[in-house]
């Protein structure tokens, strides 16, 4: 009975310690994969191997902190389930396929410090939720089909220093914030 304990209790520190990401997280780059037409990236994900071995998602202590697939053949929508990522410090989506409009869902990445979603065919307008990035140093959005003004709380990023918006079909000035 005590090595039974013993051996229950090593398992939830390995579980707690090495353990792989939330449900949350995992569905979230579940719905990334079947949205944007996983079975044909140049370099799809096993979605029955660990996460730790798909191709672009950085780990750190259990939480997804990078999503990088540039060039990698993605092609539809981006899904609402990508503010799901608390700790996500990358995301880079360039030259691929996207479309439709970026979810203002994207503005539930606090943590996130850079986001290039360039060179794809996103249309619509850059949601405004995206100013709630408190974090964000590099916004890269060039290269798209986004149209409409460039919204106003763009100027809340206080820690932005790259902003890369054009060969788009924005209007208008850039705010003044």
């Amino acid at each position: 009975m005590n090595a039974l304990k013993t051996s229950l209790l090593l398992c939830l520190v390995y579980t707690f310690s090495f353990g792989t990401v939330s449900e949350t997280e995992k569905t979230a780059l579940t719905a990334l994969y079947h949205f944007t037409d996983g079975d044909n990236w140049f370099r799809p994900w096993d979605l029955n191997a660990d996460i730790s071995t798909w191709q672009g998602v950085t780990i750190e202590d259990g939480k997804v902190v990078g999503i990088n697939l540039p060039y990698n053949n993605l092609s539809g929508n981006i899904p609402k389930e990508i503010g799901s990522f608390k700790n996500l410090r990358v995301i880079n989506l360039f030259r691929n396929k996207l479309s439709g409009e970026i979810p203002s869902s994207i503005g539930k990445l606090s943590s996130l410090q850079e986001l290039n979603l360039s060179f794809n065919m996103l249309e619509g307008n850059i949601p405004a939720e995206i100013g709630d990035m408190k974090s964000l140093v590099v916004l890269q959005l060039f290269m798209n089909r986004l149209d409409g003004e460039i919204p106003s709380s763009i100027g809340k990023l206080s820690n932005l220093e790259t902003l890369e918006l054009y060969n788009n079909n924005l209007q208008g000035e850039i705010p003044k914030s």
